[in-house]
């Protein structure tokens, strides 16, 4: 499989995730907070994959200002999702409130900004 292939499969990988995590917010069920972990485990793994397979293929051929913008907005996700699982751990999924929404808002909107730049790169290649 082509380097780009693996990138375009990391960055998809990474969207199921993201995608996955959005979905547990909407359930009530006893097993939600373990899958939640499980999955918050996962988008680190596979932020850390994206980051791997974008060294060793995208940021190669990339333009000076695609690498600025691609580690700027890497770090920004990385950031605001950081902040959101620290400042509300599974265990406090049941105890929602305006902090927890725009925590989880920031978090999302950082994800959407790296995902939607990336696809427009992607696209143009």
């Amino acid at each position: 499989m082509p380097t780009t292939d693996k990138f375009s499969d990391a960055i998809t990988n990474l969207k199921r995730i993201q995608s996955q995590l959005v979905s547990i917010s909407n359930r009530t069920d006893n097993d939600r907070m373990l899958e939640l972990v499980k999955l918050r485990r996962a988008l680190a793994v596979q932020i850390g994959t994206v980051s791997n397979v974008a060294e060793s293929s995208f940021l190669k051929t990339a333009t000076d200002e695609e690498v600025r913008q691609f580690r700027t907005l890497l770090s920004a996700m990385r950031r605001a999702i950081a902040l959101h699982q620290a400042d509300f751990p599974a265990v406090k999924l049941d105890q929602e409130s305006a902090a927890f929404h725009f925590s989880a808002k920031s978090a999302r909107e950082a994800s959407s900004m790296f995902t939607q730049w990336i696809d427009g790169i992607l696209a143009r290649r």
